[in-house]
């Protein structure tokens, strides 16, 4: 195993299963064909117009309202069939790229429909005369998505309505019990993004990367029982778990080797330095690489 082997577990996918999914004439995700099948003699048929080629919301459907409640009539029908996760209670954004909101959807749809869904993660780390190392929370068991896997210091979905910083500051008092003051110092280091066959449809993730720099005395605390607990664990054993195991949540190890590229941890005389670098920023539309910029 390797580090290019995680990469590859969050970003292995298969076209063949997906429809394109429109609204308003834009294409804004994909929806699995078996689940374009169970739609089709369903109480909420109406909502949609289906074909071979794939599914749209409506045209009458025309705001933004009508456009999310549609989709969360849609969600809560799939949902009670097993064919979506449960419901959230918390609205996600649906556009073509970041920043647009043609409507809102219940996060339980983000991966029924294929949408791009964008997250922030945290680097929590120490540096001192030992080395450095991280703060590595371990999932509770109770969570429905990678209970028991390692994660990084603090991490969450980005919901509709949120500021970025203000998403972070958040799940880093949630997760972690990091003060405002601290959390506010979190450096933005980029993003990570990926497309994989979830359970339900197509996962499209983007997650802006921060890294924080915590002081040598302060120990995380969870305050919403996500995490069972927390390790400060040198930098080489949490390369050696993510080259060597699947202990990490899968998109949680890509923001972990990002740190690594960022910080001279994988030098760029590595064989597969240029294809580490390339796999952490997959295109989540297409789960290409995105060509360079022609400037």
């Amino acid at each position: 195993m390797s580090f290019l082997d995680r990469i590859a577990e969050c970003n292995r996918r298969d076209p063949t299963l997906y429809a394109p999914f429109c609204i308003g004439g834009a294409e804004v995700g994909s929806l699995r064909r078996d689940r374009l099948a169970m739609l089709a003699d369903s109480p909420v048929r109406d909502s949609l117009v289906l074909s071979d080629h794939g599914a749209a919301l409506a045209p009458g459907l025309v705001d933004a309202a009508a456009r999310g409640a549609a989709l969360d009539g849609i969600v809560r029908f799939m949902s009670a069939r097993g064919a979506c996760g449960p419901w959230c209670d918390e609205p996600f954004p649906v556009g073509v790229r970041f920043g647009d909101e043609i409507c809102r959807v219940d996060r339980a749809g983000v991966e029924l429909f294929g949408i791009a869904a964008r997250g922030v993660h945290a680097n929590g780390y120490v540096e001192t005369e030992a080395g450095l190392s991280l703060w590595i929370p371990r999932r509770s068991r109770a969570m429905r998505v990678c209970p028991g896997k390692l994660d990084n210091m603090a991490a969450g979905g980005h919901p509709a309505g949120a500021g970025v910083m203000e998403t972070l500051a958040r799940e880093a008092d949630e997760e972690a019990g990091v003060p405002l003051a601290l959390a506010k110092r979190a450096a933005p280091a980029g993003s990570v993004s990926y497309a994989l066959d979830g359970p339900h449809g197509l996962k499209r993730s983007t997650l802006f990367v921060f890294d924080l720099a915590v002081p040598p005395d302060f120990t995380p605390v969870n305050r919403d029982g996500e995490v069972a607990d927390f390790a400060l664990m040198p930098v080489e054993e949490v390369m050696r778990r993510i080259a060597e195991t699947r202990d990490f949540k899968f998109d949680s190890a890509l923001v972990a080797i990002d740190f690594f590229v960022r910080r001279g941890l994988i030098p760029p005389d590595r064989p597969d330095y240029a294809a580490i670098c390339a796999g952490l920023r997959r295109s989540p539309s297409t789960g290409r690489t995105p060509p360079p910029r022609q400037d």
